[in-house]
């Protein structure tokens, strides 16, 4: 099965801390994938 996770939050809210736990426990074919990746990768978005 195939999930997307987003998570969103204030700055310093944890969600970097929450997503690298939630890394761990659903294994190796996890992606974390940084917002400015998307932003600037994905969606080639300037800063």
């Amino acid at each position: 099965m195939t999930r997307l996770i987003i998570l969103r939050g204030n700055s310093g809210g944890g969600k970097t801390t929450v997503a690298k736990r939630l890394q761990r426990e659903l294994g190796y074919e996890t992606m974390l994938v940084q917002q400015d990746v998307v932003r600037h990768e994905i969606l080639r978005i300037a800063s």
